[in-house]
């Protein structure tokens, strides 16, 4: 698998295999959680198949919806290598195949061969900028990602419950204007439909053609 993902296929054969060789597989059923903010970390995540969503929970309560995470993306290295407690929560947007390094193994791999550490570095480079362009005016197409990340995100989860404009706003960290004229967007191109506060995926692959844009 890791010689197919971006980050992981320059490393050399042997150290692949070597990698995979301790790979724990864990199946995540979708709404089911990976970890949760506060734990602490206690390894190295990626994953092989399926989606994962990292959620954050101000403290009113309000939810944030920080990243995806799909197929070939790593996720929980940042606290474990700050060595602090998770900063927010990994949850399964459907059922999902995780691989885990645990911690000590990881940390010996890391010592073992330095090209491994690289990956990790390119991974939190690339996080540090996607960050970083979170703090500027967005562009029409990271709006559309990140409107398209939160419909995914509540309709795989919360599929019960009835958004307000709002509330998508508050979850994608942009505002209830954008949201509207963003979800109008999607109408006419035909990935969704609105009925009132109801919102209808009419076309999954639109969607996700969104959400690949970035993840």
């Amino acid at each position: 698998m890791l010689n197919k993902t971006i980050l992981w296929k320059n490393l050399p054969n042997k150290v692949i295999s070597e990698v995979q060789s301790h790979f724990i597989t864990l199946n995540i059923k979708k709404g089911q959680y990976l970890y949760q903010e506060g734990q602490e970390p206690s390894g190295l995540f990626l994953v092989e198949k399926g989606m994962m969503g990292l959620v954050y929970y101000s403290e009113k309560g309000t939810e944030h919806l920080l990243r995806l995470f799909k197929s070939g993306q790593i996720l929980g290295h940042r606290s474990l290598f700050s060595k602090e407690k998770y900063h927010a929560s990994a949850i399964a947007l459907e059922n999902t195949v995780v691989n885990k390094l645990n911690k000590v193994v990881i940390c010996d791999l890391i010592r073992k061969h330095s090209e491994i550490a690289f990956v990790v570095i390119e991974s939190l480079a690339i996080e540090l900028r996607r960050s970083e362009e979170k703090l500027i005016s967005l562009t029409d197409a990271e709006v559309s990602q990140r409107v398209a990340e939160a419909l995914y995100f509540i309709k795989e989860i919360y599929s019960e419950h009835t958004w307000t404009r709002k509330e998508i706003a508050s979850l994608c960290g942009s505002t209830t204007a954008t949201v509207i004229k963003t979800l109008a967007n999607f109408e006419k191109q035909g990935v969704i439909e609105q009925k009132g506060r109801d919102i209808l995926i009419k076309d999954k692959r639109k969607l996700l053609a969104h959400l690949n844009r970035q993840i």
